[in-house]
């Protein structure tokens, strides 16, 4: 139905002619503007630099491969006793050890992110109870990710800190 209508428009409407727009008349137009040049400085003033000194590009900023750690000498630990909630931040310095209650910790290693990283941590660290049967730990300990390895004791928790 809708082609049948629009064929009977065509027919009664007829082709579309394009008409001639007419020119205008030459003195309807605008007469042309007449551009001045800038004033001349004058004479006592030196003459400026022609074109501005090239820009210097700028060089994108030196990144440290996303592998790389920076070692530090001392880890910062948190440790709990979850029996009596006793908290106590402990310093270890690397190849040393520290105890709290019945733990021996030792700290082999520490390392940082370089500073244009995301921050993080690392250590590594040796728990052990003098207590028998007992777990310890051998491993390395995230700051930003202290589920992923952590010392899995009845007693306490060992979280890292920081490394400075």
């Amino acid at each position: 139905m809708r082609g049948l209508c629009l064929a009977l428009l065509c027919l009664v409407a007829g082709p579309a002619r394009a008409q001639p727009v007419p020119a205008p008349p030459a003195d309807a137009l605008p007469a042309p503007s007449v551009i001045e040049a800038p004033p001349a400085p004058p004479a006592d003033v030196a003459p400026g630099p022609e074109q501005p000194p090239p820009a210097t590009k700028l060089q994108p900023p030196v990144l440290s491969p996303p592998d790389s750690w920076q070692p530090r000498t001392t880890a910062t630990l948190r440790v709990m006793n979850k029996i009596d909630s006793t908290v106590q931040t402990l310093s270890v310095p690397v190849g040393g050890s520290v105890n709290f209650q019945s733990l021996t910790i030792r700290l082999s290693g520490c390392y940082v992110r370089p500073p244009d990283l995301p921050a993080d941590a690392a250590a590594h660290l040796t728990i052990t109870d003098s207590r028998p049967d007992q777990p310890g730990f051998d491993a390395w300990m995230l700051k930003n990710e202290p589920a992923l390895n952590m010392l899995e004791h009845p007693v306490y928790d060992v979280q890292l800190a920081g490394c400075s």
